[in-house]
């Protein structure tokens, strides 16, 4: 009988490195903080399909394709993807499985060839008003919120994740976990975008206060700037 999906699952994957030996260059994948207590088998994937991530978008479903690679009966899923405003595509609820994986990665690489802004405040509102109580909230991206860009900073997001979980408490479901995986995208700043320094504590903010955790995928070496 197949065993619920947790942390083992889901991050074991993300911080073990290529091989025992020590190596100077860091793990493609990395662990920063750890969920407090794990994590629920009711997830909502937010993925940033905006034009930011189109240089990382290997990076992007690599780790798409990592924390959704064991899936079992016991795992339920929905996906948000985010780019454009009002643009946002849901795929409602369903049990984990390869095909329903493979259907969902269909949409985020057809979202990935149409948007450019990143207007994120809806897909997370929508992700947080699902009303299943454990739930956790995966959101993947390089922290380009076009709410937050041009000196913005992340006052929205946060406002927005705040009044949404307070509607869940309110409605009894219960604060849901918000887990980061960061993608690194060192040098890109166009269209004001926050540097990835500030993204990833941004992340690393989030993950901490809402206990999901905060993790980091690096740039492909090749791909750095400066």
């Amino acid at each position: 009988m197949k065993r619920t999906l947790g942390v083992a699952c889901l991050f074991l994957l993300l911080i073990s490195p290529l091989n025992a030996a020590p190596d100077p260059i860091p793990p493609p994948y990395e662990m920063i903080v750890e969920p407090d207590g794990g994590i629920t088998n009711r997830w909502v994937l937010v993925m940033d399909t905006s034009h930011s991530m189109r240089g990382v978008f290997a990076q992007t479903m690599k780790a798409y394709l990592e924390i959704t690679e064991f899936p079992t009966d016991e795992l339920f899923f929905s996906l948000v993807t985010f780019n454009n405003r009002g643009m946002e595509q849901f795929k409602d609820w369903v049990g984990a499985s390869e095909d329903e994986f493979t259907k969902a990665s269909d949409l985020i690489e057809k979202e990935a060839r149409r948007g450019v802004l990143s207007y994120g405040a809806t897909a997370l509102r929508m992700a947080l008003r699902q009303e299943r109580d454990e739930l956790t909230i995966i959101v993947i991206t390089d922290g380009g919120f076009t709410e937050a860009c041009e000196g913005r900073e992340f006052g929205s997001i946060r406002r927005v994740l705040e009044e949404n979980q307070q509607w869940r408490i309110d409605q009894g479901f219960g604060e849901a976990k918000i887990c980061f995986i960061g993608i690194e995208n060192k040098g890109y700043t166009t269209g004001g975008k926050p540097t990835d320094e500030q993204c990833q504590a941004f992340f690393r903010e989030i993950g901490t206060r809402w206990k999901g955790g905060y993790f980091l995928v690096r740039q492909s070496p090749r791909r750095r700037v400066g």
